[in-house]
């Protein structure tokens, strides 16, 4: 019973049209260590017994290469973690 919930602020926010970029937050029901912040999306690393570990190092490759975004883990906790996708804004 996993759960993903996406929040994306109000796009008229003048705060995110100066800076050009929308973030978007996703919580996500899975807890991930903070020592793994910086190794989770690179290819092979997986928590899983069956996992292949390439989900979130694609996932980092099209947000960065294909669309000039990031993504970054914000916190993790009891409560899951909460990751953000910044993405820009065409003009």
């Amino acid at each position: 019973n996993k759960r993903i919930i996406i929040l994306i602020p109000y796009p008229n926010n003048p705060q995110i049209i100066q800076h050009r970029y929308i973030d978007i937050h996703i919580h996500i029901i899975i807890p991930i260590l903070k020592s793994d912040f910086y190794t989770i999306f690179n290819p092979g690393v997986t928590s899983k017994k069956r996992g292949w570990g390439l989900g979130l190092s694609l996932v980092k490759r099209i947000v960065e290469e294909y669309h000039t975004g990031k993504i970054k883990v914000l916190s993790s906790g009891k409560e899951g973690t909460i990751m953000q996708i910044s993405l820009k804004i065409n003009s």
